[in-house]
C-alpha cells in the first residue's frame, strides 16, 4: 500500500495517447505547457504512468498501486541542459490490454469500457530519472531465424445500447441495408498459415437470422442465431460469438495487400442485425509497416536464442525491447540494405516495438495541480464529486464536520483517476480508493457520497450526457430484468469481493453506506445541499411528521400491492406504536375514466395532503416506472413539479425503474422529487430497473427492520439504514437494482427520545375515555434509561384516537381488499413542556364509536433550544359509552375564515394555489371525529366540491377551546369562488361560515389594490398593496414623483412569506425629506416581482397632501 503518491510534489504535465507506440516531447512542446525548456536540467526528468486495459474488479488481483515510473530516453542530456534539439522518447499504451496465446495462435483483446485515452505525466527537477537500458544483439551464428510474427486486427465500434443499461454496446446495425463492408490495409499476411477469425454478432430476428462471414471474398463461415420474442420482459437480442480458423492461401491470393471482411445479414422475418466485434488473429513477414510496428513471434519461444530479421527497414531508426512496458531496453540490430536483424533470448515471449524516425507526440491535456490521495487519512466520509460540484461538495462536507463531528474528505473524479487509474476513467479506481482508505484504519470509513449523476454512456456517445460520477453497469445488456446499474460496486470491500458475477454467485456485502446525489447542474447540487443543511437545522421542522410513516399501494394483481404495504404497516402498529401509519391505498379511492386511462385525483391528493402534513418516510408499493407511480399516475413528474411540502421525507419505492439515474435523456421522478429546491424528498431508497414483487417485498421489510435497529443504537445513518437493508434481502439482481439517492451520511430525523403518559383522568375514571367527559393527560419525556429529562422545555403535540376503523376498497379490479387503521381523531393540540413534564386537556366529542375498545394517542415532542424531539404512543385506556351528567353546552363554535393569511380581506384576490385559513373557538372544543354523519369538519368550494378539514385543525398550545385549520386549496379555476365552512363542537353545536374571494388566471403575480390611507392626508399616510401570492417570496421597489417627473424617493424591499396585505412605507411630512413638503398631487408607482416563479406586475397610486 502506498503511503503518499508520487504527485504530491513537483510540476506535473499530463499527455494522453489513444494507442500503443513510442512517443515523443519536444522542446516546443513543453514550452507549449507552460515550461521553460531551457531552465530544466534534464536528467531529472521522469514519466509516470500505467500500462493500458481496466482495473480488476476482483479485489484479490494485483494492480498498480500508484504510477508506475517508466524508463524513457531523453536525447541530450549529457550536458545537463534541455536544448531546443533535445527531446524526450517514451513507450506508451493506449486505454485497451490485448495478449497473445502461443499455445492456441490467437489473441485476447480487452475493450476498455470507461476510456478512449490512456494518461501519461511527466515532472522534473525531483529525482534523476529511469532511463532505457541498452542491450547489445547476441551472436546470430547457429541461431533460428525469425521472419515472421504475429499481429492482430481488432475491430469494435460503440454505438447501440438497446435497452440504454448494462456495459454492452454494439456496433454496426444491419436492418436496410444488410450488406457491411470492412476493409484494412494488411501486406505481408503469410499463406502458408492460418487466420483465426473471432466473430460476435447480436440479432433481434421474430423468425431467426444468420450472418453469412467472407474474407476477401472467401467464405468464412455462418452464424446462425435463435429468434426472440417481443414480449416486454423477453430478452431483446441473441448473441453469437464463433471462432472459425481459415487457411490464409485463398484469402491472400485474392489479395495480398487488404483484408476485406464482408457481413451478409440474412433474415426470415422481421429483424436487425448488429456486429458486436470483429477479431482477427494472423501470422505476417516481419517488416516494418508504416512509422512503427508492434511484433511477437510465437515460433520464437521453442528456442533459447532466436535472430529477428525484419524487412523494409531502411527507415529504421530503433528497437525497443517491450516485453515490460514500463521498462523499455533498447535493443541494438545490425542493418544490411533495407534489411535489420538481432539476436536475443527467447526463452520467453517478447514483444518489440521497431520505429521510424517519424514519432508521434502524446496530446498535453493540462498541468496536474499537486495531490495525495493515498497519504490521506481515513475519513468517515469520504465524497468524491465531478469538478463542476466540488464547491457544493465541499459546502456538504463543512456541515457534516460541524453539525455531526464527522471527519470529511472530499475528492474529484480526476484526482481518483489520476492516482489509481493512471489518469483515465475507470470507475474501478473509485472503489480501490475507497478500499485503500477502508483497510488503512479498518473501522474508520463509514460512507461514501458520489456527487452527481452518473450515465450508461461512459464514454459521451449520447449527447448531452451527464457521466459526472460513473455507477457500476452489468454486464448483461439485453435482458431487462437481469441488466442492472448499482452504486453498491464501490462499497465491496473485502479482499475477496469485487469480482461480482453476476449469474449463480458472488452474494458480497457491503462494507460502507453508499449514495448518490444525482445532480447535473451546479444549481441542482446547491438545492440539494441547501435542503439537507435545512434538513438537519431548521428548527421550524420539527414537528409530529416525524414519528409518521405513510404507506401507499396500488391496486390490482390479487391485491399483493395492497397486503404487503398492509403487512408491514401492521407490523409497525404492533411494534412500534409510537410511530402514526398512515395507509393510502389506490383502491380505497374513487377512479375516473379518461381517454388515456384511469385516473384517482383523489388518491393523488391524498398522497401530495401527506406530503404537506409532513411524514418521515412514504412508502410506495406497486407498479411503476422512471416517472410516475401506478397505471393510475397517482404520483409523477408532473406532482412533484408542483410540490410545496416544507419538510421532507424519504421516499421508499418497491417499483420498478422510478429512481433510475443513469439516463441522460431524461431526469427520473425519483431525481426530480430530490433535487427540488426546497421541497420533495430528502432521499429515495428506489429501484433503477424492472423488479419483482416478491424480491421487493424482500427488501421493503429487511428496510423496516433495520429502521427500528437504529433506535436501540442511537441515530443511524440513511448509508447504514441502506447497507444493513441491503446485506439483510440479499436476492440478486433485484436486490442490487435499489439504490439509496441521497447523503448517506445523513441521520434520518427520527425522534431521539421517548414520551410516556403517566397518568389519564378522564371524569370520574382513569381508563375510559366516555363522550363528553373531560379527560386530562399527564406524563413526561424520558430518556434510554426511563428517567425523565428534566432538561427538555418545549412543546408536545397530541393525537387522541378512537378505536381503529374498519375500511373495505372498492375491488376496482380484483376483490375488495379490508384494512383498519387510526382513523377518527378525538383531538389534536398542544402544550408546553416543562422540565420534562407536560399536561393536556380535551373533551371528548360526542361522535364517537360506544362500544368500548382501546384507543391510541400518538404523542411527538420537540425542544427547539437543545434540538431534541421525541415520540410516544399510549393505547391502554378505553374509549366508549357517555360521561353522565356532563356540563351543558348550548353555544355553537365561533368562525372566522381567511384566505392566504389573516391580512386577507372578503371579495380579496387569490392565486390558483393557495390556502384557507379558519380560526375556531368553542368552550369545549371542536369536533374532529368523522364518526358521525352530517356533523364533520368540512368546507365546501362553490356549493360542490367538499374538503374534509380535520386533519388540518390543530388546537392552541395549552387551549383546547380555540385552534387553527390550515388547509392548502390547490389548482383552483379563475374567477370568483364561494367556500363555506361547517364546524360542529364536541357538543353538536353548528356553526357555517363563508368568504368569497377571486382566482387570478395563472401564477402570475397580480397587484390586487396599491393605496395609501389616509388619503387625502396632512401629516402622514401609509402606502399599502394586497395581492394574489400569499406567503411567496417577493420583491419590491418602490418609487415617489412629484407632479413635473422629479424622482423624490425609492426603496425596495425582500419580503419573505409575504402576507396578503403588505405595509410598504409610512409618509411623514414632519421628518426627513418629506418635511415642509408642498401641498399638491404626487405619484408612486410600484414593481412587484416574485422570486418563486419570476412573474412582475406593477402599478401605480396618486398622493395627495392638503396642508
Amino acid at each position: 500500500m502506498a503511503q503518499s503518491s508520487v504527485l504530491q510534489s513537483g510540476k506535473w504535465l499530463k499527455f494522453s495517447v489513444e494507442k500503443n507506440g513510442v512517443y515523443k516531447v519536444t522542446y516546443d512542446a513543453l514550452r507549449k505547457a507552460g515550461v521553460d525548456p531551457s531552465s530544466v536540467d534534464p536528467r531529472t526528468i521522469q514519466v509516470f504512468g500505467n500500462a493500458g486495459g481496466m482495473l480488476p474488479q476482483a479485489n484479490s488481483t494485483p494492480r498498480p498501486v500508484d504510477l508506475n515510473e517508466l524508463a524513457i530516453q531523453v536525447v541530450g542530456e549529457e550536458d545537463g541542459v534541455f536544448n531546443s534539439s533535445d527531446y524526450i522518447l517514451f513507450y506508451a499504451e493506449g486505454p485497451d490490454d490485448f495478449s497473445f496465446d502461443p499455445d492456441r495462435n490467437t489473441f485476447a483483446y480487452e475493450h476498455n469500457l470507461y476510456a478512449t485515452q490512456n494518461y501519461y505525466f511527466l515532472t522534473f527537477g525531483q529525482n534523476a530519472g529511469l532511463r532505457v537500458a541498452q542491450r547489445s544483439s547476441e551472436d546470430p551464428a547457429g541461431r533460428p531465424v525469425i521472419s515472421t510474427f504475429n499481429d492482430f486486427i481488432y475491430h469494435e465500434r460503440d454505438e447501440h445500447n438497446i435497452l440504454k443499461s448494462g456495459r454492452e454496446w454494439f456496433g454496426e446495425r444491419l436492418n436496410v441495408s444488410t450488406t457491411l463492408r470492412l476493409s484494412w490495409e494488411t501486406a505481408g499476411i503469410r499463406p502458408d498459415a492460418d487466420i483465426i477469425v473471432v466473430s460476435d454478432v447480436m440479432a433481434q430476428s421474430s423468425a431467426g437470422s444468420s450472418f453469412s462471414l467472407y474474407v476477401n471474398n472467401v467464405p468464412v463461415g455462418e452464424q446462425y442465431l435463435l429468434p426472440v420474442s417481443g414480449a416486454t420482459y423477453a430478452v431483446k437480442g441473441e448473441v453469437r460469438r464463433d471462432t472459425f480458423v481459415v487457411n490464409a492461401a485463398p484469402i491472400v491470393a485474392a489479395n495480398p495487400t487488404a483484408l476485406e471482411v464482408r457481413y451478409d445479414y440474412q433474415k426470415t422475418g422481421t429483424g436487425t442485425g448488429y456486429l458486436n466485434y470483429l477479431l482477427m488473429s494472423f501470422e505476417r513477414d516481419l517488416a516494418l509497416y508504416g512509422d512503427q510496428t508492434i511484433f511477437r513471434s510465437g515460433a520464437s519461444l521453442g528456442h533459447e536464442y532466436s535472430t529477428f530479421n525484419i524487412a523494409s527497414a531502411t527507415s529504421l531508426f530503433g528497437i525497443w525491447d517491450i516485453s515490460n512496458p514500463y521498462v523499455p531496453v533498447n535493443q541494438a540490430y545490425s542493418a544490411a540494405g533495407n534489411q535489420a536483424a538481432f539476436t536475443t533470448s527467447t526463452n520467453s515471449l517478447k514483444e518489440f516495438i521497431a520505429f521510424s524516425s517519424k514519432i508521434p507526440e502524446p496530446a498535453f491535456v493540462g498541468v496536474v495541480p499537486n495531490q495525495d490521495l493515498h497519504g490521506m487519512n481515513t475519513p468517515e466520509l469520504l465524497i468524491v464529486t465531478h469538478e463542476n460540484f466540488l464547491p457544493m461538495a465541499q459546502q456538504l462536507a463543512a456541515h457534516r464536520s460541524a453539525h455531526s463531528g464527522w471527519t470529511t474528505a472530499v475528492v474529484t473524479t480526476t484526482q481518483v483517476y489520476n492516482e489509481f487509474s493512471s489518469g483515465r476513467q475507470d470507475l474501478t479506481a473509485i472503489r480501490d480508493f475507497a478500499k485503500h482508505l477502508y483497510d488503512k484504519s479498518p473501522g474508520t470509513l463509514k460512507a461514501l457520497l458520489l456527487f452527481g449523476k452518473a450515465s450508461y454512456d461512459y464514454k459521451d456517445r449520447v449527447q448531452p450526457n451527464t457521466n459526472f460520477v460513473p455507477t457500476y453497469e452489468s454486464r448483461n445488456s439485453l435482458h431487462p430484468l437481469n441488466t442492472y446499474s448499482s452504486d453498491d460496486y464501490f462499497g465491496f470491500l473485502e479482499d475477496e469481493e469485487g469480482s461480482w458475477q453476476e449469474e449463480g454467485g458472488d452474494s458480497h456485502t457491503m462494507d460502507i453506506g453508499v449514495g448518490r446525489l444525482p445532480v447535473r447542474t451546479t444549481a441542482e447540487a446547491q438545492a440539494v445541499v441547501n435542503k439537507i443543511i435545512d434538513y438537519e437545522t431548521n428548527a421550524s421542522h420539527f414537528g409530529q411528521w416525524r414519528s409518521r410513516i405513510a404507506f401507499v399501494a396500488d391496486d390490482g394483481d390479487a391485491n399483493v400491492h395492497q397486503d404487503q404495504a398492509d403487512q408491514m404497516a401492521e407490523d409497525i402498529t404492533v411494534n412500534h406504536p409510537e410511530v402514526d401509519t398512515r395507509k393510502i391505498y389506490l383502491d380505497a379511492f374513487r377512479q375516473v375514466q379518461l381517454p388515456a386511462g384511469e385516473s384517482s385525483p383523489d388518491a393523488e391528493r391524498e398522497i401530495i395532503d401527506i406530503l404537506e402534513r409532513g411524514a418521515l418516510i412514504v412508502n410506495y408499493t406497486g407498479h411503476g416506472n422512471e416517472r410516475l407511480w401506478a397505471h393510475e399516475r397517482i404520483f409523477d413528474d408532473f406532482v412533484i413539479e408542483r410540490l410545496k411540502n416544507k419538510t421532507y421525507p424519504l421516499f421508499v419505492t418497491a417499483t420498478c425503474e422510478f429512481g433510475r439515474q443513469d439516463d441522460p435523456s431524461q431526469q427520473s421522478s425519483a431525481e426530480l422529487c430530490v433535487v427540488r429546491p426546497g421541497s420533495g424528498a430528502i432521499a429515495m431508497v428506489s429501484t433503477a430497473r424492472p423488479v419483482e414483487s416478491n424480491n421487493n417485498f424482500s427488501l421493503n421489510k429487511a428496510f423496516y427492520n433495520a429502521l427500528f435497529e437504529i433506535q436501540s443504537e442511537g441515530s443511524l445513518t440513511l448509508g447504514e439504514l441502506f447497507r444493513r437493508t441491503k446485506n439483510a434481502s440479499q436476492s440478486g439482481v433485484s436486490n442490487r437494482n435499489f439504490s439509496l439517492i441521497g447523503d448517506p451520511s445523513l441521520p434520518l430525523a427520527f425522534p431521539r427520545y421517548k414520551i410516556k403518559v403517566t397518568a389519564i383522568e378522564a371524569g370520574n375514571t382513569t381508563d375510559t375515555l366516555r363522550a363528553l367527559s373531560r379527560v386530562t393527560v399527564r406524563g413526561e419525556i424520558v430518556g434510554d434509561d426511563d428517567a425523565r429529562l428534566t432538561a427538555f422545555n418545549g412543546v408536545l403535540e397530541a393525537r387522541v384516537y378512537d378505536k381503529r376503523s374498519s375500511f373495505t376498497t372498492f375491488g376496482n379490479e380484483n376483490l375488495p381488499y379490508t384494512f383498519e387503521q387510526w382513523a377518527n381523531l378525538l383531538h389534536q393540540g398542544s402544550a408546553r413542556v416543562t422540565d420534562g413534564t407536560f399536561e393536556f386537556s380535551f373533551v371528548v366529542t360526542r361522535n364517537i364509536a360506544y362500544t368500548l375498545g382501546n384507543g391510541k394517542m400518538a404523542l411527538y415532542a420537540y425542544d427547539k433550544n437543545n434540538k431534541w424531539d421525541a415520540a410516544g404512543a399510549e393505547s391502554d385506556f378505553v374509549v366508549g359509552e357517555s360521561e353522565p351528567n356532563p356540563a351543558a353546552d348550548n353555544l355553537p363554535p365561533t368562525m372566522a375564515l381567511y384566505i392566504g393569511d389573516t391580512t386577507f380581506r372578503h371579495g380579496g384576490v387569490a392565486s390558483p394555489d393557495t390556502r384557507l385559513l379558519v380560526r375556531l373557538s368553542d368552550a369545549s372544543g371542536i369536533n374532529l371525529s368523522a364518526y358521525g354523519i352530517g356533523n364533520s369538519l368540512v368546507a365546501v368550494l362553490d356549493d360542490s366540491a367538499v374538503y374534509h378539514l380535520e386533519e388540518y385543525y390543530h388546537a392552541d398550545i395549552d387551549d383546547f377551546t380555540a385552534g387553527w385549520v390550515d388547509f392548502p386549496l390547490r389548482r383552483l379555476s379563475p374567477g370568483r369562488h364561494t367556500i363555506t365552512v361547517m364546524a360542529w363542537d364536541t357538543y353538536n353545536n353548528p356553526a357555517r361560515a363563508s368568504i368569497d374571494f377571486i382566482v387570478s388566471d395563472g401564477d402570475a403575480i397580480v397587484i390586487e389594490r396599491f393605496i395609501n390611507s389616509p388619503n387625502p392626508f396632512t401629516t402622514s399616510t401609509t402606502l399599502s398593496f394586497t395581492h394574489n401570492r400569499s406567503g411567496d417570496h417577493l420583491y419590491t421597489a418602490l418609487a415617489i414623483y412629484d407632479v413635473t417627473g422629479k424622482l423624490l424617493t425609492t426603496q425596495e424591499m425582500s419580503i419573505p412569506d409575504s402576507p396578503y396585505e403588505v405595509e410598504l412605507l409610512e409618509l411623514d411630512t414632519r421628518e426627513g425629506i418629506w418635511k415642509n413638503i408642498q401641498s399638491g398631487l404626487y405619484v408612486a408607482r410600484l414593481v412587484v416581482r416574485s422570486a418563486t416563479n419570476g412573474s412582475k406586475n406593477e402599478r401605480v397610486t396618486k398622493l395627495i397632501i392638503a396642508n
